[in-house]
């Protein structure tokens, strides 16, 4: 590892999105909402966003109707009645969830690859922060479609199309965030070329990076969601060396642990 590799700009921990799963399903049973304890445990965390999901996009899941997904956030947007210490987050791909909860959020995480002009749209009009993520295909058959002649090229054709559509209609550079999609589409392989080279992805808009726990994290450990943790702060870390602004976790207290000691060591 080169010595100086953390040192090529001013080293800052990245903003946290604490991942809150009010779902059956999701890959890591530790994101399952059951109780208030999760929720007081991740508000506590000095986190700055809470990502609420009533999905699994789990690789191989099938798709939520959204009477389901709402009904299901109702729950949860009853057990977070007093968020003011951090930014809420729907993580959700059907604009009929989301502008049924508009008036509760602040940032509308879409990770269908803008399929629905609609989402940033309502970001616009409802001047809320818009997440794009790279997707090929769905949830479903995602991994059926890893194929790529130039990773990092195609993501960036990818976003440049899209970039130009939500920029045109409007909605302002800081409230557009981009995500590589870690998990969606792409290899064990392709995610760690993705998480090595975050620079490629600066187009002048704040990255959100979702590791955590996924399962290329088992490419040299062959550990299990479970015990993935080690795993993901390692990741955590390069990715704040990098710049990345945004780290989406399942476990915001250690993660943040790490980032603060990680830029103690690193500050002149």
């Amino acid at each position: 590892m080169s010595e100086g590799m953390f040192r090529t700009q001013k080293v800052s921990v990245p903003d946290i999105m604490a991942i809150l799963n009010f779902t059956p399903d999701s890959f890591f049973t530790g994101s399952r909402v059951i109780n208030n304890s999760q929720i007081e445990r991740a508000r506590g965390s000095g986190c700055q966003f809470l990502d609420i999901g009533a999905e699994s996009t789990r690789p191989g899941s099938l798709e939520v109707h959204s009477n389901e997904e709402i009904e299901r956030l109702k729950s949860a947007f009853e057990m977070l009645k007093d968020t003011s210490n951090q930014k809420i987050s729907l993580d959700s791909r059907h604009y009929e969830t989301v502008s049924t909860f508009i008036d509760r959020i602040d940032v509308i995480n879409d990770i269908s690859g803008l399929t629905d002009i609609r989402l940033p749209e309502l970001a616009l009009k409802e001047k809320k922060s818009y997440v794009l993520m790279h997707i090929r295909g769905n949830p479903t058959n995602m991994n059926k479609m890893t194929t790529y002649t130039d990773l990092r090229g195609e993501m960036a054709k990818f976003y440049f199309e899209k970039l130009r559509q939500i920029s045109e209609m409007g909605l302002e550079p800081e409230r557009i965030i981009i995500d590589p999609g870690i998990g969606f589409s792409k290899t064990g392989e392709q995610n760690l070329e993705i998480i090595k080279n975050p620079e490629s992805f600066n187009f002048g808009f704040r990255r959100l990076f979702g590791h955590s726990r996924k399962s290329f994290l088992s490419i040299y450990s062959k550990n299990k969601a479970e015990d993935r943790l080690p795993e993901t702060i390692a990741v955590s870390i390069y990715l704040a060396g990098k710049g990345v602004e945004i780290l989406r976790v399942h476990d915001p207290v250690e993660n943040i642990n790490a980032l603060r000691y990680f830029q103690l060591f690193l500050t002149p």
